[in-house]
């Protein structure tokens, strides 16, 4: 087990690698028995040191000692000290110019991720807003994970996967804001992992 202080400066690259592509959380019981589970098996374990705070007089102390408690996080990364990636998959467009990457993370647990990075997304038509679909092995019904609506040609999104599974394709559909929430059949980007 590694131990990163939020205290000590030379940390500071690994925290900030860390806080780009995970969310700060405390995990559960379950979840971190997880995270050791996976450490046993190759992986290796980062546990975060709170910021040392100073006393406060007062109900400010209260704060001060929730603050250091949400600040611990405990995540299973790779020998590199980068997120475990299950599987990853070059995004292509569809009758569109779009293209990037899709990585699935601890898809097999129920605490998985999905990261998708793509370029030259176009603006979304009027009304419309694009979303993200995942497929499992064996059938047939995409499952949503997120929605957007890109401010900038670039995007990276971190979302959950819909629970554990075998998941074998993204993909990145055109819907109306106001429309059905069943995938709408059009498709401007998609990746399929091996």
């Amino acid at each position: 087990m590694t131990t990163i202080d939020l205290d000590r400066p030379e940390d500071g690259d690994a925290i900030a690698s860390l806080s780009r592509v995970l969310p700060r959380v405390s995990p559960s019981p379950l979840v971190l028995e997880r995270i050791l589970e996976e450490a046993a098996r190759g992986g290796e374990v980062i546990r975060l040191r709170p910021h040392r705070r100073r006393r406060r007089a007062g109900g400010g102390a209260a704060l001060v000692v929730a603050a250091a408690a949400a600040a611990i996080l405990a995540v299973t990364v790779d020998r590199g000290g980068r997120p475990a990636i299950d599987r990853e998959a070059a995004v292509t467009g569809i009758e569109s110019q779009v293209t990037g990457d899709a990585r699935l993370v601890a898809s097999s647990s129920t605490d998985g991720r999905l990261l998708v990075k793509l370029d030259d997304m176009p603006p979304a038509p009027p009304g419309h807003h694009y979303s993200v679909w995942v497929l499992r092995r064996g059938t047939a019904e995409m499952e949503a994970v997120g929605t957007f609506t890109p401010s900038s040609p670039s995007v990276s999104l971190d979302l959950p996967l819909p629970g554990s599974g075998d998941y074998v394709a993204v993909d990145v559909s055109v819907e109306e804001n106001a429309g059905a929430p069943g995938h709408s059949g059009v498709s401007i980007a998609g990746a399929t992992f091996s």
